[in-house]
């Protein structure tokens, strides 16, 4: 049975024609088919499965009372002009999905086997996987209900100025959350909820357009038609974007113990402990290994054997975005139907400040470092080449491998956004 995404799942077989031994010549041709084709039938009219793989055979099983999701929205807010040409707002905004279509895998090895604290009964189980599922004959059972949910809340300050003089400005600071249902769900509970990976917690905008005073209905330069259409009717936007990063998770591997569930790493700290206060890529960005850590190493640990592990999902935050954007245009009125403009653009100036993508982040105690870390950030660059370096230490062994494109992230739409944007 196939998956197709959100569409229609439909039954499907594979059938091989053969030739004998030997025989050279094509075993049909295209014109004429494969000719009738034999199965073995049984008397429920179904086709029993063919060979002893069973934990590749996965299924789609989709609910018969499926309804279409619901989205809400809601929100609330106070205007004040508190002064000529000067508003500022208050607003909550919500929103919450109910009954999103998602799937889980309903053939898993039932809780009180994979975590009954029977060392000696859980060998066994884990030797033999697949005859302690509810339905032996099959690996992966999805199934897809109404099983999603995911909401946000967020609130926004902001002070606008109305065009006076030339000048509009507009800022604006929001402070939200998303929580969503996190990627397919194991042992299905309403409970495994996180941080939304494109959550951004706060975020700070400020928009500007000032009509720079010179030339035609302006304060200088206001009765010369050429200083006009040399030097006049230039317009000057500023728009400067501040926002916490995005959230993301620790993952592990080569541990050396034994699970029968999907386990995560566990934190030995609390999680605002074991990111390094107030980081800095440090002096040196080349190679990585001279990096500073972003995460520290000594802060995690694999969890014991036929455990689940304790950290959750998206519980830390990757760095920040401190974007500036400047542009400087004009226009000129060649005829009424026609008219030539002027743009410059100039982006992260006057001051550069390097975006950084979210840090590697797979704990491997294999390949620990000898005095720093093995989770680093991605390190900004100029070439769109694409490339997966290894950071290796001085005896050969892989420290950390990053991944294949590091990006950059522009902030855009009110900073909520970002375009992403791989560089060497």
């Amino acid at each position: 049975m196939g998956n197709s995404g959100g569409g229609f799942d439909e039954y499907s077989g594979t059938v091989n024609v053969n030739v004998a031994t030997g025989d050279p010549r094509h075993a049909f041709y295209l014109k004429n088919g494969p000719g009738p084709l034999s199965y073995n039938t049984l008397p429920d009219g179904t086709v029993p499965y063919v060979g002893t793989s069973y934990g590749s055979r996965s299924a789609a099983w989709r609910d018969p009372n499926l309804r279409n999701p619901t989205t809400m929205n809601w929100s609330a807010g106070f205007q004040y002009e508190f002064a000529r040409s000067w508003l500022a707002e208050l607003m909550y905004q919500g929103a919450a999905g109910t009954g999103q279509i998602s799937s889980w895998n309903i053939n898993e090895i039932p809780l009180s086997l994979t975590l009954s604290g029977n060392t000696a009964e859980q060998d066994k189980i884990y030797n033999a996987q697949q005859n302690y599922k509810p339905y032996i004959y099959f690996g992966n059972i999805n199934y897809s209900s109404n099983f999603g949910h995911n909401s946000f809340h967020g609130g926004t300050a902001r002070i606008e100025k109305r065009y006076a003089r030339g000048l509009v400005t507009n800022a604006f600071y929001t402070f939200s959350k998303t929580l969503t249902d996190v990627g397919s769900l194991s042992y299905y509970s309403r409970a495994a909820k996180a941080r939304a990976g494109h959550d951004v917690r706060h975020n700070f905008t400020f928009m500007a357009t000032y009509e720079l005073p010179f030339g035609k209905g302006r304060y200088f330069m206001n009765n010369s038609r050429l200083l006009d259409y040399m030097l006049g009717g230039w317009d000057l936007t500023w728009t400067h974007t501040l926002q916490s990063g995005q959230p993301f998770s620790v993952g592990m591997s080569n541990s050396p113990y034994k699970y029968l569930t999907s386990a995560k790493v566990n934190a030995l700290v609390p999680v605002e402990q074991a990111q390094a206060a107030d980081w800095n890529i440090g002096p040196k960005r080349f190679p990585t290994s001279a990096q500073n850590p972003y995460l520290k190493y000594d802060a995690f640990t694999y969890p014991a054997a036929y455990t689940t592990g304790s950290l959750g999902s998206n519980v830390f935050e990757g760095p920040g975005v401190n974007w500036m954007q400047f542009a400087l245009s004009k226009s000129w009125t060649v005829v009424e139907r026609l008219k030539l403009i002027l743009r410059v653009d100039g982006h992260n100036l006057p001051f550069k400040q390097p975006q950084y993508s979210s840090p590697s982040s797979t704990y491997n105690r294999n390949s620990r470092p000898r005095s720093a870390p093995s989770v680093r950030p991605a390190a900004p660059g100029r070439s769109s080449a694409r490339r997966n370096p290894t950071c290796r230490s001085a005896s050969g062994r892989v420290l950390i491998r990053e991944k294949d494109a590091e990006q950059v992230r522009r902030p855009t739409s009110r900073g909520r956004k970002s375009l992403m944007r791989p560089v060497g």
